[in-house]
């Protein structure tokens, strides 16, 4: 868990950092989105690619090589900076990085259902989201110290040093993984995912949940990648309000993140997931809507603390239903088609923003999310069947 805290913690650096320097730098809402869809698209491909190479692995061992390579894709990009410019620097960088991401968050789906009991899978799926919310709460603030006082370069320096602290203490730490199933790893990458769709073929749960992620998603990339833009040039804001902004929606969802186990222990997963939809779906109109800094900020932090909350309710529901000698092919899988919407949200920022208004930008996105929800959910209550348009 420590790891994880660190690796979510230089993710937090990143991402605030990134993208204030490409805006700074080149003054451009589009290629600042641009970026952010770079980032995003290599994360996308990847996730079934490493469902398939991380079945039967060592994951200690995975967990040590990421450390590893992140720490050198750092200093790589450090020494690199004024060679190649910012923007395509960092791009490169985040690119690189987002794999990286996929291969832990893949890895991190697996430790749990094969070192917990079922029992216990939502409060550990609670606890990882816990520390990457309470990342957020204190990420921002340190990382606008760090970019105030040595712009990039100093984040770039900080999160190698943070990987290298992550690096040693997993060399102390024991991971039981799964072994590899049906052919040991002899299995082609495309052989693993062709039995992971065929598994989601046969399994409508998953499928849906899926579905549902990605309409969430179309929200969730729209958000991040515009945000920036909206507070800085909408608002005329400065970075350290938007520093301040990114802490206070972590903190409000951190203590959001204390009610879930007890409310999905009182009253089950399903309503959280529930609320938690419906609650992302209002927050994305409402942003559209808002006309100051602290209106967004508030509905900003619905949108981001209640999607927090409902990849507890996907993960947990994940966990339960799909079987652990397959688990990380199939979320392979369904990473790849969860994330997909994310960077389209990007794509559609970045060619509209020379045309239309940002405010314009994110109503369009998010009433195209709540009309695919509208079907989505009138599809399971009358063609799967489910009474309460959820899979139950």
């Amino acid at each position: 868990m420590i790891s994880r805290g660190i690796g979510a913690l230089c993710d937090q650096f990143l991402m605030f950092a990134v993208p204030l320097s490409i805006l700074k730098f080149t003054g451009s809402t589009s290629l600042s989105a641009l970026s952010f869809v770079i980032e995003w698209i290599p994360r996308v491909i990847f996730f079934p690619i490493a469902g398939s190479l991380l079945d039967g692995r060592d994951l200690r061992v995975t967990f040590l090589a990421l450390d590893a390579l992140r720490i050198v894709l750092l200093l790589a990009t450090l020494l690199t900076l004024s060679l190649f410019g910012t923007f395509y620097s960092l791009t490169a960088l985040m690119a690189v990085m987002s794999v990286c991401y996929v291969i832990n968050f893949v890895s991190i789906e697996s430790v749990i259902p094969n070192n917990i009991s079922t029992e216990k899978y939502a409060h550990a799926h609670s606890w990882v989201q816990t520390v990457e919310q309470l990342s957020q709460v204190i990420g921002p603030g340190i990382a606008i110290l760090i970019f105030s006082a040595a712009s990039i370069r100093g984040i770039l320096l900080a999160c190698a040093c943070l990987f290298l602290l992550s690096l040693f203490n997993m060399r102390g730490i024991r991971i039981h993984s799964a072994q590899a199933t049906a052919e040991k790893r002899g299995l082609s990458v495309l052989k693993d995912n062709l039995s992971a769709i065929e598994y989601l073929v046969q399994d409508r749960k998953i499928l849906f949940l899926s579905a549902m992620t990605w309409v969430v998603n179309i929200v969730y990339g729209v958000i991040l990648s515009i945000t920036p833009a909206v507070v800085i040039k909408l608002f005329h804001e400065s970075e350290n309000a938007y520093g301040i902004m990114q802490t206070t929606v972590a903190l409000f969802s951190v203590l959001l993140f204390y009610l879930v186990p007890k409310i999905a222990a009182r009253l089950g997963i399903g309503l959280v997931g529930k609320v938690s939809f419906f609650v992302i779906l209002a927050g994305g109109l409402l942003l559209g809507v808002s006309g100051g800094f602290y209106l967004y900020l508030l509905f900003y932090a619905l949108v981001i603390g209640f999607d927090g909350a409902f990849s507890v309710y996907i993960r947990t529901m994940r966990s339960s239903l799909i079987p652990k000698n397959i688990l990380t092919r199939v979320i392979g899988m369904v990473g790849m088609l969860n994330l997909l919407s994310i960077p389209i949200g990007g794509a559609v920022v970045s060619a509209l923003s020379g045309s239309i208004g940002l405010p314009t930008i994110i109503l369009l996105c998010s009433g195209t999310s709540l009309l695919f929800a509208l079907l989505l959910l009138l599809a399971g209550r009358y063609r799967l069947g489910w009474p309460g348009f959820f899979p139950g």
